[in-house]
């Protein structure tokens, strides 16, 4: 059978599996007064988190580019007159309820910065996997498993018998969005306490994608193995390497079969353009506050599910435009890195450097076309999708186009 093949009933045999029912799921059916405005606002939603006593401040999050997240003093000021927080979430969470924040998204993550000898974390919601990074080295996986109903929250330790002193810890959702939200309760520290800090990086950035940003099977043996959430792992891709090497935030938007157009099984009611707005992929009346993360790079990895069944055309190039326009309209300033090749090539490649031209061509000089090799199958992971080492050599692309680009 051909990858598209395995592809299509994979993707049958996963949503069986899984019971998904969702309607979203249809694989087969800036002046100086606003800066000042916003940075009231931060210090306000700070002074509030300190206040609520919880060892899970929530986060007031990076806003405006040129004042929050610069601790260096290049943009905000000190560090010092940053708004603080103990926990800080980096990527799209649901902070309406401090006690139990939500998360689904792809590499959403949890960071923190302690004094003690270890830490552990208390979570909750559905069977999930994590990474674990201690001071900024990975050290463990965490896999996720919810008690009993009525005490499905458990404790899970990260880190022990560290050497006394400040640390600090992150937590990386590893799965993606249909296996379901998880749930952060809060941390409990060892020997010492959580300690309030400003947000933790200077830099910002999203990638929008699908199961390539995804992580899918990226920790496969081979490329005929099928999914697994074990072989999943988002704190790997490329987007992830490349957020670490410019050490910056990363907001991850990706759904496994989405496309910009279309979706791999050629429904258009639910593509990533229309899911973008969500915090939550699985709450559709969740909706994304974009002033709390205005990324300074974002990256577009769509389009391998619009071309898996053939050229959707120019309505592919016009929901792509349209979608840039939108992302420019969101993020003044922000510089759009589209990506094309790897598992989809030929006119794929053609239509996203039509779409670049076509916004050069009216003098939109901060988007930019990045091309990816094509995938072999030695560099494949489960259902032919890229594994860790071709997810590494994709990474040393972008990040190769994001230096020239933004002088990072």
């Amino acid at each position: 059978m051909s990858p598209l093949g395995r592809l299509r009933v994979h993707w049958t045999i996963v949503i069986t599996k899984l019971g998904i029912a969702r309607e979203v799921l249809t694989f087969d059916n800036v002046n100086s007064h606003v800066r000042a405005m916003k940075w009231k606002a931060l210090v306000l939603a700070s002074v509030f988190c300190v206040a609520c006593g919880s060892s899970k401040n929530v986060d007031p999050g990076p806003g405006d580019r040129d004042v929050v997240g610069d601790s260096d003093g290049d943009g905000g000021g000190d560090a010092d007159e940053l708004p603080k927080a103990s926990v800080h979430f980096i990527g799209r969470h649901d902070v309406s309820n401090p006690a139990r924040v939500r998360a689904d998204w792809s590499a959403t993550s949890v960071y923190a910065t302690f004094e003690g000898t270890g830490i552990s974390v208390r979570l909750d919601g559905a069977d999930n996997y994590f990474e674990v990074f201690i001071d900024g080295a990975r050290t463990a996986t965490v896999h996720f498993t919810p008690g009993t109903a009525g005490a499905s929250a458990k404790d899970v330790s990260l880190a022990s018998g560290l050497a006394s002193g400040r640390h600090t810890v992150q937590l990386v959702r590893r799965t993606e969005a249909f296996l379901n939200p998880s749930e952060f309760l809060g941390f409990t520290v060892a020997s010492g306490a959580l300690v309030a800090t400003p947000y933790p990086f200077q830099r910002r950035i999203e990638v929008i994608g699908d199961s390539i940003t995804c992580g899918y099977g990226i920790e496969g043996d081979n490329a005929f193995c099928d999914f697994s959430a074990e072989t999943e792992n988002a704190a790997n891709t490329y987007a992830a390497q490349t957020a670490r090497h410019f050490n910056a935030a990363l907001s991850v938007v990706a759904f496994s079969g989405k496309g910009m157009y279309r979706d791999l099984n050629f429904d258009q009611s639910a593509t990533m353009p229309l899911l973008y707005g969500r915090t939550l992929f699985n709450d559709p009346t969740s909706a994304w506050a974009f002033a709390s993360y205005l990324p300074d790079v974002v990256v577009i990895n769509l389009g391998t599910n619009d071309f898996a069944n053939g050229d959707p055309g120019e309505d592919f190039t016009t929901t792509y435009i349209d979608f840039i326009e939108r992302l420019e309209n969101l993020y003044p300033g922000v510089e759009i890195f589209c990506l094309a090749g790897g598992m989809q090539n030929g006119v794929f490649l053609t239509r996203v450097q039509s779409v670049v031209n076509a916004r050069r061509a009216v003098g939109d000089t901060r988007v930019h076309y990045v091309e990816l090799p094509p995938l072999q199958e030695s560099g494949a992971g489960c259902d032919y999708h890229p594994n860790v080492a071709t997810n590494t050599a994709m990474a040393a692309i972008l990040i190769e186009a994001i230096s020239e680009a933004t002088a990072w």
